[in-house]
């Protein structure tokens, strides 16, 4: 399988193509987040033309902007007596057979929140970040930070 970056460096040599390169293998892992040392050139070509078939390429805007879906959810949230945390920044999730706990900051102060399951949803940077500050969650076990909690 001709991977994606093999064809970028095939069809761009040299450093005058540099720039080119990295925003395209930035796309190809932002936009379909693949890895362009994974996906190839035929599967992204053979998404394109499923997207085409379903009009895919259509923006679809929210008449009110994406608060309204905010609210909607936090709306049938509140009914059904689940709790909505806001200004909250998830720093790492322990896991163990049986529990999660979620270790967090909200409004500078430290909060903890523990349940039997989780879902979490994360931008995919976020997911693959292995630095630690702003916007990095540690996962536990397979955490790639030390942490510098006490």
């Amino acid at each position: 399988m001709k991977t994606f970056l093999s064809f970028v460096q095939r069809c761009c040599p040299g450093p005058d193509f540099d720039l080119a390169k990295r925003w395209a293998l930035s796309y190809i892992a932002g936009f379909h987040a693949a890895d362009p040392t994974q996906i190839s050139v035929h599967s992204i070509i053979k998404g394109l033309r499923a997207d085409e078939e379903v009009q895919a390429e259509r923006a679809f805007r929210l008449p009110n902007g994406y608060a309204s879906l905010v609210g909607y959810f936090e709306r049938e949230l509140r009914g059904q007596n689940v709790p909505n945390h806001l200004r909250t920044i998830v720093q790492q999730i322990d896991w163990k057979r049986g529990g999660v706990k979620v270790t967090a900051d909200s409004v500078n102060q430290p909060v903890v929140f523990q349940a039997p399951q989780v879902l979490i949803t994360l931008p995919l940077p976020v997911l693959q970040s292995r630095q630690s500050g702003t916007g990095c969650v540690c996962f536990s076990p397979n955490c790639h930070l030390k942490s510098n909690r006490p």
